[in-house]
């Protein structure tokens, strides 16, 4: 199987006074367990190195968590690198298990 199936990229970045928001190029609808993989197409700006990471999921922006459940903050993100993670209904998220991993040249 192709590690690069499926995977979302996230090609415009934009910094407000207290996050970080990942879009993606095209709308991203999902439901409560689904897989979420996307690599960062485009630099952080450093205006966001210690700010809260969101994506744009269903239309909302909601936090992007790693493993244990605590934001990713921007300088935590490399660009083109895959990210595998999963989005949660319930209190919308997405849950990142590994960071990072490039798994090919996507």
């Amino acid at each position: 199987m192709n590690c690069c199936n499926n995977i979302l990229c996230a090609n415009s970045v934009s910094v407000t006074a207290t996050n970080v928001v990942l879009d993606f190029t095209s709308a991203v609808t999902l439901t409560d367990e689904d897989r979420f993989n996307f690599r960062l197409c485009q630099n952080i700006p450093s205006t966001g190195a210690a700010l809260p990471v969101l994506v744009t999921v269903n239309g909302s922006t909601i936090p992007l968590l790693n493993k244990y459940g605590n934001p990713i903050i921007g300088s935590e993100l490399k660009t083109r690198r895959i990210y595998r993670g999963y989005y949660g209904a319930n209190t919308p998220h997405v849950l990142i298990y590994n960071t990072p991993i490039n798994c090919c040249n996507c």
